[in-house]
């Protein structure tokens, strides 16, 4: 998350994300991907370099 952020506030035109290996197949089948209440929020702020 932070990498997330920095990378908005040194680039503002773009957002850079890494994602571990592990965690492809779960971000590739959104039936598997719980988020909670919060963690929308949050990515919708670092969109929005918020």
């Amino acid at each position: 998350m932070l990498a997330a952020i920095r990378s908005v506030t040194s680039h503002p035109g773009q957002i850079f994300m890494s994602v571990p290996k592990e965690s492809m197949p779960a971000l590739l089948n959104t039936s598997t991907v719980q988020l909670s209440a919060r963690e929308p929020q949050v990515m919708e702020n670092v969109a929005r370099a918020e």
